[in-house]
């Protein structure tokens, strides 16, 4: 395999797991009624690749699945990395 996909399929999985924790952290701060991880933060951990541990935590969670503002922010950057993975495979050759 190509060093550099393995590299990125890395960073995606950690940034995936970082999501899906910060989500439920997130869920269980809003039932305590404590200080919440800002929808800023969650959207940065989304655009860094963990889009989606941010979409599989908020549906396992139940969280945060009814602000349609918030979800339309996260599957964007999900399908700008879908995109952008695709082109990287296509290029890496991983296609072919």
């Amino acid at each position: 395999m190509n060093p550099p996909i393995e590299v990125l399929a890395v960073w995606l999985l950690i940034a995936g797991a970082l999501g899906a924790i910060m989500m439920g952290l997130d869920k269980g701060k809003a039932q305590r009624h404590e200080q919440r991880i800002s929808e800023r933060r969650l959207f940065l951990i989304s655009l860094a690749g963990g889009f989606w541990g941010v979409l599989l935590g908020g549906g396992l969670a139940h969280h945060k699945t009814s602000k349609i503002s918030f979800q339309i922010v996260v599957l964007a950057t999900s399908f700008v990395w879908l995109l952008v993975l695709s082109q990287i495979l296509a290029w890496t050759g991983c296609f072919s």
